[in-house]
């Protein structure tokens, strides 16, 4: 993957906004947005969140059918085997979404980027938002009416794969 190639210099670009729900990614990827980066297909379903209707659905499909959600996180084999089933829609998507300069933020994305790794080209870079663990927890309690210790357990295994990727993206 490519590093430290300005973005002025007129190459393809593709951006993903990866972090955790209630981290931050949102105003990320709206500043992206803002500076004319194509964030992907946004409806009233998803409002104001800059998060691509097309992959969230995509992700929701797979987390699903792997016996999950974004917040009830499927075994990693059963995960694994859906992401298999899903690979080509996924290819599809990476490949209809495809501008000069584009990207997408959904958190559940974490949870799924193997299966869109491999379509992804040395254009891409990614963008990783963390915030301070415990005010991801304390504003997922707020929003989605879990426990604090349910929410922290999410946190921790959302950023751990987020290191995961970053560490198999800068070949660590």
């Amino acid at each position: 993957m490519s590093r430290g190639i300005p973005i002025r210099d007129g190459s393809n670009k593709t951006f993903v906004v990866l972090g955790m729900h209630r981290s931050g990614t949102s105003i990320v990827a709206k500043a992206l947005h803002k500076v004319g980066i194509i964030m992907g297909k946004f409806t009233s379903k998803i409002p104001n969140f800059y998060e691509d209707t097309d992959f969230s659905l995509l992700n929701d499909k797979v987390l699903s059918d792997a016996g999950g959600g974004w917040d009830d996180i499927p075994d990693e084999k059963e995960l694994k085997k859906s992401m298999k089933k899903y690979s080509s829609d996924a290819k599809n998507l990476v490949r209809s979404k495809k501008k000069k300069f584009w990207g997408f933020k959904d958190p559940r994305t974490i949870l799924t980027y193997e299966m869109y790794e491999p379509f992804f080209e040395d254009d891409t870079y990614l963008v990783c938002v963390f915030r301070k663990p415990e005010k991801v927890v304390e504003s997922l309690m707020a929003r989605s009416r879990i426990t604090s210790w349910r929410a922290g357990g999410l946190v921790k295994h959302y950023n751990y794969k987020m290191i995961d990727i970053i560490r198999k993206f800068t070949n660590q």
